[in-house]
């Protein structure tokens, strides 16, 4: 069997080496993401959380932002309009620039993927390269070394992970979670106790408007996602 030329060659093709481990550790994004039900591929993901954070965006403008080429996000971004997941509208006068947003289907995905997918990507990833050490080039072939041994999609279902939407029955777990955190930091007061034993009237019947508390705007992250 033929040796790996491209890690041989160490620097002089870390381009492609970086490459081909970038495609490897999105093959295995994709199936996570497949088994949540979506449709989305590794590379939209980028697109879709810019869209999400900033609003509306011209194409240009998303090419920008996340410093990649206007074809490759007018590409995808063409795909993204096939499934359903973001609007295009005209910007203004000019009928050649289009403005891109996501549409209901696009919200509720990126919903799905940071419940279900995204936790579970970073730790994964994050525990495989916790141990890196030494020069670069070691640290790709340990990473690489670690895929071997382990997809990523198997280490993201590995960790035993599941995030749950909120119901009532888990209200007593919403609010031994929430105390420990906050005690363990601060110290527990009766706004908080006012919101940890009435998630459901303080956080949830509130979700359309401004919460001004910063320690409430924290539960409402937790309650949400």
């Amino acid at each position: 069997m033929a040796g790996d030329i491209v890690a041989e060659l160490g620097h002089l093709f870390l381009g492609t080496r970086l490459k081909r481990l970038a495609e490897r550790m999105q093959a295995d994004v994709q199936k996570v993401a497949a088994a949540a039900g979506l449709p989305i591929l590794p590379s939209q993901y980028p697109l879709l959380a810019i869209i999400e954070r900033e609003g509306s965006m011209t194409v240009g403008q998303i090419a920008e932002a996340l410093g990649i080429s206007q074809p490759g996000v007018t590409r995808n971004i063409a795909r993204l309009a096939e499934l359903g997941l973001v609007d295009m509208a005209r910007e203004g006068r000019d009928q050649r620039q289009k403005s891109v947003s996501l549409s209901a289907a696009g919200k509720a995905a990126m919903e799905v993927s940071k419940r279900e997918v995204w936790p579970r990507i970073d730790m994964a990833v994050a525990a495989m390269c916790e141990d890196l050490s030494g020069p670069l080039l070691g640290q790709i072939s340990a990473i690489e070394r670690a895929l071997d041994e382990t997809p990523l999609d198997r280490r993201a279902n590995a960790l035993g992970l599941t995030i749950l939407r909120y119901d009532d029955a888990l209200a007593h777990h919403f609010h031994d979670i929430n105390a420990e955190w906050i005690e363990s930091m601060y110290r527990l007061e009766q706004t908080d106790r006012d919101v940890l034993e009435n998630p459901r009237e303080r956080i949830d019947n509130s979700n359309d408007a401004l919460v001004n508390d910063d320690r409430e705007r924290r539960y409402l992250a937790v309650f949400n996602n």
